[in-house]
C-alpha cells in the first residue's frame, strides 16, 4: 500500500480502486517477501517495522509484503491510464 501512496504522490492524483488493483497486480511480479511476526526468520525485521513512530506502516499487526526498491518494475507506471492536462 505504501507503494501506491508513493505513486499517487509522485503524479499528484488519487487512484481509483481499479487502478490500485492494477498496481498491486504489477507489484506481485517482484515476488515480494512476506514479513511475519510468527516466522522466526522475519520476526526481528517485523518488530523493527512495527516500532517505527507515527505514521506507522500498519495499524493492525499482520503479515507485511516487502519488495526491494531496486526490484520494483517501471511497468507499475505503465498500467496507469490517467489523463494529465
Amino acid at each position: 500500500m505504501d507503494a501506491i501512496y508513493l505513486l499517487e504522490g509522485l503524479i499528484g492524483a488519487r487512484f481509483s480502486i481499479e487502478e490500485k488493483n492494477r498496481v498491486r497486480r504489477n507489484l506481485q511480479r517482484c515476488k515480494p517477501d512476506t514479513i511475519s511476526k510468527t516466522k522466526p526468520a522475519t520476526e526481528e525485521f517485523f518488530a523493527v517495522l512495527m516500532n517505527f513512530p507515527t505514521p506507522k506502516p500498519r495499524h493492525i499487526e499482520k503479515d507485511i509484503k516487502v519488495s526491494f526498491l531496486s526490484l520494483l518494475p517501471l511497468s507499475s507506471f505503465s498500467s496507469l491510464h490517467l489523463d494529465f492536462y
